[in-house]
């Protein structure tokens, strides 16, 4: 229980409960679904489910975690 904890200047990993990676073709990779950032952003987007409900603090987890990687992606081969 950290509900007290001074945690400023903490380095805290992010957590995920799916891997995230991405292709050689330029998909991004969740668990085992591999997608464009187009096709993620309109998956996001959209009311679809793969296996974790939308809502859950797991899925804000695996939102958050593709929106950063997202962007790290973006830097590094645009």
């Amino acid at each position: 229980n950290l509900s007290d904890a001074n945690l400023s200047g903490a380095n805290l990993p992010i957590f995920c409960k799916w891997r995230i990676s991405h292709t050689t073709d330029g998909k991004i990779k969740i668990g085992c679904k591999e997608k464009t950032i187009q096709e993620w952003d309109d998956w996001f987007s959209s009311d679809d489910v793969f296996e974790t409900r939308r809502g859950t603090q797991e899925f804000k987890q695996i939102h958050a975690i593709y929106l950063a990687y997202k962007v790290y992606f973006e830097t590094l081969y645009n």
